[in-house]
C-alpha cells in the first residue's frame, strides 16, 4: 500500500489540491451566505470541474497506475508515467482555483433565497408545446424531402445532415438548440404548477425512459437538461430538498451518466463500428483528460501550431453566419479529430475537446488563469443579476439555462455559450413573450360610440 502510494503521489497532490480548493470555496460561500445552495451556478460549475478532475485519477488509481483495453484508446497506447500525467492534473486545479477566486470576489454576499416567480398560465404552456412540436416537424420534413434514413449508431447522427445545402446544416444545428431550450423553458413551466402537471412531469420522463430502452442511447443532454431543470426548479419553488436527498440525487445523475455512455458505446460496438468503438470513450471524464494529454505531446512535436492564434476567435466567429465570413470558421473539436483521427471522424466520431485542451495549444498556463478568471467573472454576474431580478419567468429561465449548461464552458471551448444564447435562447424567449401579445391583438378595433353614431349618416 505505501509502494502504491509513494507512486501515485505526483498524481494525487493535484487531486487532493482540488478537493481542498472546493472545500475552501464552498466554506467561504456558507460563511458569507449561511449555508451553500446546491443550485447555485458557481457551486454547480465548480463541482463540474472536481468531477472532471477525480473521476479520470480514480480510474488511474483502480487499474494500478496503468491504462487497460477498457481505458481511452489514446492513453492505453500512450501508458503515461504518473509523472507524465501530473502536469495536465496541475492545471485542472490552476483552471480551478482562477475560477473559484474570480467568482467570490465578484460575487460578494448574495444569498439565494426569498425566491418568488409568477406561475406561468396555460396560454404560454401551449405555445411552447406547438413550438417544440413545429421544431420536430422541420426535422421530419427535411428527412422526407432530402430522403435521410434514420442513424443506425450514435456517431452516424453527426453525418445526417452533412450533405444538406449550408443554410439547411445551420437551420438544423440552431434547431437543435432550440428544441432545448424549448423543452427546459416548458419543464420549467410545467414546475412550477407541479401540483397542476405532475401527472404530465412523470409522462413526459416516462417516455425519454422508453425511447431509451426502444430505440438506444442517443445524446445524453437532452435527457440529463430535462431531469436537472426539473430537480433544481423543483427545489426553489416547490419544495426544498434535505442536503441528504440531494447528494443521492447527484450521485444517481452521475451514475445515470456515466451508465447511458456505457451503453451508447456498446450499442455502436454492436453496430459493427469498430473505429467508433475503438477510438471512443465510455468515460467522458478520461476521454476529455485524454485530449489534454494528447494534445500535449501533439504540441511538444510542433502539430498544433496551424491552430493558433484561430483557437482565439473560433467560439465568438460563430456570431457571424459562414456566408459573410471572409474565411473558413472552424469547430476545434472538429479540427482534432479531423488533424489527427481522420478514420475516427469519418464515422461520425468526435472529441469534446475542453478548455484544457484549448488553454494547453495556446499560451498553457496563462490561458488557463484568464479564462477561469473571466468565466468566474461572467458566472458571478449572471448569480447577482438573478439574485436581484428573480421575479421574472425569464430572468430564472435564462439562468437556469446557464447553470445547467455551464459545463460545457469546460467540455468544449470557454465561449461556446456566447452564440447559443443569442441564436439559440434569448431567440425563442423573444418570440414566445411575444407570441402572445400578438394573439390578443386586434387587426379591426370595435368603433368607439362616437364613431357608431357617425357611421349610418355616413353610409346613408
Amino acid at each position: 500500500m505505501f509502494e502504491f502510494l509513494s507512486a501515485a503521489m505526483p498524481v494525487l497532490k493535484p487531486v487532493l489540491s482540488a478537493i481542498i480548493v472546493e472545500i475552501f470555496f464552498l466554506w467561504i460561500i456558507k460563511r458569507r451566505d449561511g449555508k451553500v445552495e446546491f443550485c447555485e451556478i458557481g457551486v454547480i460549475f465548480s463541482s463540474v470541474i472536481l468531477i472532471y478532475t477525480i473521476l479520470p485519477a480514480l480510474t488511474f488509481f483502480a487499474s494500478g497506475l496503468a491504462y487497460t483495453p477498457l481505458s481511452d484508446t489514446r492513453l492505453f497506447k500512450a501508458q503515461p508515467s504518473p509523472a507524465e500525467l501530473a502536469p495536465i492534473f496541475w492545471y485542472y486545479v490552476l483552471y480551478l482555483a482562477s475560477f473559484a477566486w474570480a467568482y467570490i470576489h465578484f460575487r460578494g454576499s448574495s444569498p439565494l433565497k426569498g425566491l418568488a416567480i409568477t406561475k406561468p398560465g396555460p396560454k404560454l404552456i401551449w405555445i411552447l408545446v406547438c413550438g417544440y412540436l413545429s421544431i420536430r416537424l422541420f426535422f421530419v420534413l427535411v428527412r422526407a424531402i432530402w430522403n435521410i434514413q434514420s442513424a443506425e449508431t450514435y456517431g452516424e447522427e453527426y453525418l445526417v445532415y452533412r450533405n444538406l445545402p449550408l443554410f439547411l446544416q445551420q437551420l438544423a444545428n440552431h434547431l437543435g438548440w432550440m428544441s432545448l431550450t424549448t423543452e427546459l423553458l416548458l419543464m420549467v413551466a410545467l414546475t412550477l404548477n407541479y401540483r397542476k402537471y405532475r401527472i404530465i412531469i412523470f409522462c413526459w420522463l416516462a417516455v425519454e425512459f422508453l425511447s431509451i430502452i426502444f430505440f438506444g442511447v442517443g445524446s445524453r443532454t437532452g435527457l440529463m437538461m430535462v431531469l436537472m431543470t426539473l430537480a433544481i426548479t423543483y427545489h426553489l419553488f416547490v419544495k426544498r430538498f434535505k442536503p441528504r436527498s440531494i447528494g443521492l440525487l447527484s450521485l444517481a445523475g452521475l451514475l445515470l451518466f456515466l451508465g447511458l455512455g456505457v451503453a451508447r458505446m456498446l450499442s455502436s460496438a454492436y453496430a459493427g463500428d469498430p473505429d467508433l468503438s475503438l477510438l471512443g470513450s465510455t468515460n467522458e471524464f478520461e476521454g476529455l483528460f485524454a485530449n489534454a494529454y494528447d494534445l500535449r505531446e501533439l504540441k511538444a512535436t510542433g502539430q498544433t501550431a496551424e491552430i493558433f492564434p484561430r483557437l482565439y476567435f473560433s467560439d465568438l466567429a460563430n456570431l457571424v453566419p459562414q456566408q459573410v465570413m471572409p474565411f473558413k470558421k472552424i469547430d476545434l473539436g472538429d479540427w482534432y479529430v479531423q488533424s489527427f483521427y481522420t478514420s475516427y471522424a469519418d464515422v461520425g466520431g468526435a472529441f469534446a475537446f475542453g478548455v484544457i485542451p484549448e488553454s494547453i495549444v495556446g499560451l498553457g498556463w496563462i490561458d488557463l488563469i484568464w479564462r477561469g478568471l473571466l468565466v468566474g467573472w461572467v458566472f458571478s454576474y449572471i448569480y447577482r443579476r438573478f439574485v436581484i431580478n428573480r421575479k421574472s419567468f425569464w430572468n430564472y429561465s435564462f439562468y437556469l439555462w446557464v447553470t445547467i449548461f455551464s459545463y460545457q464552458t469546460f467540455r468544449t471551448t470557454t465561449f461556446i455559450l456566447i452564440p447559443h444564447a443569442v441564436y439559440d435562447v434569448l431567440t425563442v424567449m423573444l418570440g414566445v413573450d411575444l407570441i402572445p401579445k400578438f394573439l390578443d391583438w386586434q387587426p379591426h378595433q370595435p368603433p368607439s360610440q362616437a364613431q357608431a353614431e357617425k357611421l349610418p349618416s355616413e353610409t346613408s
